[in-house]
């Protein structure tokens, strides 16, 4: 199954964040066979308010299992994450 996971920032984790980058990219590369898609998410005034990742997982457990391994999760970063299933039907990313 595929899932949608929202991750929304710690408003006081800004120094978290810069902190923990170089370790959040590299645990997101390093696990091709379940992340497909990654980035961050902002604000309408261009700041970074969490992360979106689409993994592909045997069942929610798995995606949740993967967010706690993030460095960004470890560190605190993230305040909240929602976990939505999803379907993906049309792939226009080229």
């Amino acid at each position: 199954m595929f899932v949608v996971c929202e991750c929304l920032d710690n408003p006081q984790a800004t120094d978290a964040r810069a902190e923990n980058i170089q370790a959040h990219r590299e645990y997101l590369k390093s696990n091709t066979e379940t992340l497909r898609i990654a980035g961050p998410l902002f604000n309408e005034a261009g700041e970074a308010i969490g992360s979106m990742l689409i993994v592909r997982t045997e069942d929610l457990q798995g995606a949740r299992d993967f967010v706690d391994g993030d460095p960004f999760a470890v560190a605190g970063v993230f305040a909240e994450v929602r976990y939505k299933p999803f379907k993906p039907t049309i792939n226009n990313l080229a």
